[in-house]
């Protein structure tokens, strides 16, 4: 498989936790054209081929050519379309409606886009990112959903909807055996922490016109869940996140 060849000590924990050795899933100086990638296979066709740059296991890396791959284990595993997988097993038992994977071309109604602020003396003002994103999502990112989704997202998961009680355990504490010491499986395990020093479970992330922080705090009471996303640029979302973790 690809990456795999020179690397098969590869494991899919490995892939989860962001402990491969295996790092972006685009080459570099990578031009995407608007109009492409529009399948698993497409973003394979692109991804640079090489070996880990490190055992497997004994080191944090985040990557995105990992999810990747784990997208393609999907498909394989399933013999689905990553996509159509994804909105089976996931948005629809989960009940997030407004959640999709659809091609540019075919977005739902009241879809946002991004917005990158453009620093010019001249001009200064935004550039829309719609020219500089794939056609479509990737397992490693750009699917879209609202707010209301990400919480519902929160208790499918906590709950017993989408994964086991144990596979939940896995998903959101910390493997330090596995060189993550801040990391689940697919989530993050304490890298965000409140002003206390109460760990965050969740995930962000960002590209160009996009800021997202989803974080969840665990506690004697009810778990904390907050929700935020931006489409004003790439860290528009981080002082609103220092924010509500200075206030819990």
């Amino acid at each position: 498989m690809l990456f795999l060849r020179r690397g098969s000590r590869i494991q899919v924990k490995h892939l989860l936790a962001h402990s491969s050795g295996l790092g972006d899933a685009y080459p570099p100086g990578f031009k995407i054209v608007p109009d492409a990638l529009r399948s698993v296979a497409d973003f394979l066709a692109i991804a640079p081929r090489k070996a880990p740059e490190f055992e497997p296991g004994t080191r944090y890396r985040y990557s995105n050519a990992g999810y990747l791959l784990l997208g393609r284990i999907v498909e394989l595993t399933s013999g689905k379309d990553y996509y159509d997988y994804i909105d089976e097993n996931v948005f629809r038992p989960a009940g997030m409606t407004g959640a999709g994977t659809a091609p540019r071309d075919h977005v739902p109604e009241r879809l946002a886009y991004g917005y990158e602020p453009t620093y010019s003396l001249d001009q200064p003002g935004f550039r829309d990112n719609s020219f500089i994103l794939a056609a479509r999502a990737s397992p490693f990112g750009g699917a879209y959903l609202t707010a209301a989704d990400l919480l519902r997202l929160t208790k499918a998961l906590r709950g017993g909807t989408l994964v086991t009680p144990a596979t939940w355990k896995l998903m959101s504490v910390p493997k330090p055996e596995l060189g993550a010491a801040e990391r689940g499986y697919g989530l993050g395990a304490g890298q965000l922490k409140t002003q206390s020093g109460q760990p965050v479970w969740g995930h962000g992330g960002n590209t160009s016109g996009v800021c997202t922080s989803w974080g969840t705090v665990e506690g004697p009471g009810e778990p904390f869940t907050f929700v935020i996303l931006s489409n004003l640029g790439v860290e528009s979302c981080r002082p609103l996140e220092t924010f509500v973790l200075e206030t819990l």
